[in-house]
């Protein structure tokens, strides 16, 4: 028996022996397999989370990669309100049993952002809330990463002041200050040249030309057109700790083409429920003008406080002396629920919500009061003084949905004829 068993040993030796050589080679083999597979799925995580990099969301899907971005921009303001005044007769707002009442899109914008490699960035939003489609920043610029320097081409804003250079969907009333409207700031074609490093920042650009579309005050569209404008904004905006400061200063001088002989300044009563003016200096024969701005704001946690003075001199007047005019607000709010108002690159921003309201809490609710006035009388020129004392309440539910309540109480005085109005506005804003 031991020897019959001593002789199968041998025989099954080498038969074990290849059964654990395969054994061995199919568990490499299948090492092997499981390395590969797990390569592809580390290169699979990889390209994933570089796709999720390529891709974010700010209001729109934003695309990225390659030196490219490109965005969808988009900014809806539909307005409603009313306006109503105790006197009556010509050019009067309705009485107040009577109140007008108007509701409309104030603004539908949409367009697209993004830039290029070399440093290259553009812009171009249209606006279709009215009759026809209004230019707004339609752009090119160039302004390489590792320079404090920049140049735009395009259709933007001349460098006006604070307000004015500070976008619609960032303001804390329904309308800008009335020196926005009154002294015919606007966007035109023109190429400005920037630099900015650290606190400080300056732009300068030369506009030859109107769009023909977005028009102000007295301007006549689609006529041959030599005007110009040479505009100029210099700010310095500190830090201290926490807080934030802003100081600038701005000018334009503006001269009218060879079909266009006369100026004319005015402005609604702080909406555009109406279209009276309650300050108007009618038309006055002029070459051009000058405007000169100052401005100052401050954020100090919760809080903030902000006020602008322009003062405009008409040239080339067939009158004794060049009538001026001047315009000043003073404003400050508070944002009950904590968060700052923002600030960057000298324009405000939305404060940035921290408790969410589809996240359960409160979003962002900021109250402002304002007081602000604009005085068209100089000389034999009498315009009118048209001062409003506001109050708005704006809540953000999340970073791109606004609604703002206000009311303007409007005292204007014009050739010795005192108009009372009150101005109630509702606004509701989404943008992307």
């Amino acid at each position: 028996m031991l020897a019959a068993v001593a002789g199968i040993v041998p025989l099954a030796t080498p038969a074990l022996a290849q059964d654990i050589s395969e054994a061995d080679a199919e568990r490499a083999m299948l090492q092997a397999q499981l390395d590969a597979l797990q390569e592809q799925i580390k290169d699979l995580s990889a390209r994933l989370a570089k796709a999720e990099k390529a891709t974010s969301w700010k209001g729109a899907p934003q695309q990225a990669g390659g030196g490219f971005d490109f965005k969808m921009r988009g900014r809806i303001q539909y307005d409603m309100g009313t306006a109503s005044s105790g006197a009556q007769g010509d050019d009067k707002l309705p009485a107040a049993d009577q109140p007008a009442f108007n509701s409309d899109f104030r603004r539908l914008i949409f367009g697209a952002a993004g830039s290029l490699p070399g440093g290259f960035k553009y812009k171009a939003d249209f606006d279709f809330a009215g009759s026809k489609v209004n230019y707004e920043d339609v752009i090119l610029t160039w302004a390489p990463a590792d320079s404090p320097f920049s140049v735009t081409l395009g259709n933007h804003y001349s460098f006006s002041g604070l307000e004015t250079m500070t976008s619609s969907g960032a303001i804390t009333f329904i309308e800008r200050s009335q020196a926005n409207e009154a002294f015919n700031h606007s966007r035109r074609l023109g190429v400005s040249a920037g630099f900015a490093q650290g606190d400080f920042m300056v732009n300068a650009g030369v506009f030859p030309d109107w769009t023909g579309s977005s028009t102000p005050n007295g301007a006549i569209p689609g006529v041959a057109d030599d005007s110009l404008v040479i505009g100029a904004r210099a700010v310095y905006s500190p830090k201290l700790g926490e807080n934030q400061l802003h100081v600038g200063v701005n000018y334009q001088h503006r001269e009218n083409d060879d079909t266009k002989h006369t100026n004319q300044y005015k402005t609604r009563p702080f909406t555009r429920v109406t279209d009276t003016r309650l300050a108007d200096t009618g038309g006055l024969t002029a070459d051009g003008d000058a405007v000169y701005g100052a401005e100052l704001a401050g954020v100090f946690g919760p809080l903030y406080a902000a006020g602008e003075y322009q003062r405009l001199t008409v040239s080339g007047s067939n009158l004794a002396n060049r009538p001026s005019f001047s315009s000043w607000y003073v404003e400050g709010g508070y944002v009950l629920t904590g968060e700052s108002r923002g600030y960057k690159n000298g324009a405000w921003l939305a404060p940035k919500v921290a408790n969410p309201f589809d996240k359960g809490g409160p979003g962002a609710i900021l109250v402002s009061a304002r007081i602000d006035q604009l005085d068209l009388n100089d000389g034999t020129v009498l315009g009118g003084k048209q001062t409003g004392y506001g109050l708005s309440m704006t809540w953000l539910p999340i970073d791109y949905v606004k609604f703002l309540a206000q009311y303007v109480r409007v005292e204007a005085t014009k050739n010795s004829v005192d108009t009372d109005a009150d101005i109630f506005g509702l606004r509701a804003q989404v943008e992307w």
